[in-house]
């Protein structure tokens, strides 16, 4: 064991707590375990120990977003920025509190890397001084309906 490479002592480690599981709580672990590297995590789900029960994962609406009104997206995108946004299926029912700054939403955001966190709802009829409908159908479709995995 003195020469294991990180596959083997994963692979080591996964079978242990598939046997504890298994022998302690009657409960079969599906193998192998999913993996995924630092830069995956990060990428995706901005946090190196990403919870996956969700599906809260990161889209890249940066396609959707180069060249709109909005200068903050538009900006970062045209200095090779991304933006990403996640969507939240039935967001509506989170209250403004909770996400606004200083809420629990936002700060475990910022928490997991976030540089800041905006909050955008897209209301029936978007704001065409500031995004135009233009905008809210790429956003729509770089940001496709939340699957549950």
């Amino acid at each position: 064991m003195a020469f294991m490479d990180a596959d083997a002592i994963m692979d080591l480690m996964e079978g242990l707590v598939v046997s504890i599981f298994s022998e302690l709580r009657g409960v079969d672990l599906p193998r192998p375990f999913r993996r995924m590297t630092y830069a995956e995590a990060m990428g995706r789900y901005g946090s190196d120990k990403p919870d996956l029960r969700y599906g809260l994962d990161f889209k890249d609406v940066s396609s959707a977003v180069a060249g709109c009104a909005f200068k903050v997206f538009a900006g970062a995108v045209a200095e090779g920025g991304v933006v990403k946004a996640i969507v939240v299926p039935d967001g509506k029912r989170l209250s403004n509190s909770r996400v606004k700054p200083k809420g629990d939403v936002c700060n475990e955001a910022v928490a997991a890397g976030a540089a800041r966190a905006a909050q955008t709802r897209a209301p029936p009829t978007p704001p065409a001084a500031t995004l135009p409908a233009a905008w809210w159908s790429r956003a729509q479709h770089a940001c496709p309906p939340h699957t549950r995995r």
